[in-house]
């Protein structure tokens, strides 16, 4: 419980043209306390346009400071990141083969093992999932197949180009849209919608499964 003076101390910082941060801040009180206490005082014109000065300067601030956050993060990620490249062999084809299971056990159709299928709107995941395939299996491009599903917002003739780069699968190999009923005023930004990757071969579906399996039986992680 606040007493009365601290009360009367926020009203006079307010009369004085204080914003109600800056009180709560200066009487260690919340900023909703501040504001119950003073709401009723009127501040002068002068007053109120330097509060708004203040205020758009303080968001600028916050702002510039979110900014340089976002950068350093970002640096901080690219420095680990490549530490991480560096200690990794990209040519093991042991590794592409895990990681490639790994993305399939989290993401990849499992009912069917007579092939392997992924989908996902992410197009860094489908990249890295198509790069450990092709590179730790005999894969053969022809048994590639892709499958756009697209809200009705989309540019399907744009889409299948982005995909196709995306996924380095000719648009000749994709199969027909699947298009998603959506309201057209809920238009997702930056949304490629989703690819489905489907690879005929019963082989590489079976060495994913048993792969993944294997790393869910490993002792060190299932007594954790």
């Amino acid at each position: 419980m606040h007493n009365k003076d601290t009360e009367k101390t926020a009203q006079d910082l307010r009369k004085s043209g204080n914003s109600y941060l800056a009180i709560s801040k200066k009487l260690n009180i919340a900023k909703s306390t501040a504001y119950l206490w003073t709401k009723n005082i009127k501040i002068s014109a002068s007053q109120l346009k330097n509060l708004t000065i203040n205020s758009k300067k303080g968001l600028k601030r916050a702002q510039q400071s979110l900014l340089i956050k976002k950068l350093k993060t970002a640096k901080l990620r690219s420095i680990d990141a490549q530490k991480i490249l560096s200690s990794l062999n990209f040519k093991d084809k042991n590794l592409l083969q895990t990681v490639a299971a790994i993305i399939f056990w989290c993401e990849g159709g499992k009912r069917s093992l007579s092939k392997t299928t992924l989908t996902n709107s992410d197009p860094k995941l489908i990249k890295t999932f198509l790069y450990c395939l092709r590179n730790g299996f005999q894969i053969e491009e022809k048994r590639f197949r892709a499958l756009m599903h697209l809200h009705n917002y989309h540019d399907e003739d744009q889409q299948r180009l982005f995909w196709s780069k995306t996924t380095g699968i000719p648009t000749a190999q994709f199969n027909k849209t699947y298009f998603k009923k959506t309201n057209k005023s809920r238009i997702r930004e930056n949304y490629q919608g989703c690819i489905a990757i489907n690879y005929n071969s019963a082989e590489v579906a079976r060495k994913l499964d048993a792969i993944y399996h294997a790393i869910g039986k490993l002792r060190a992680i299932v007594q954790r």
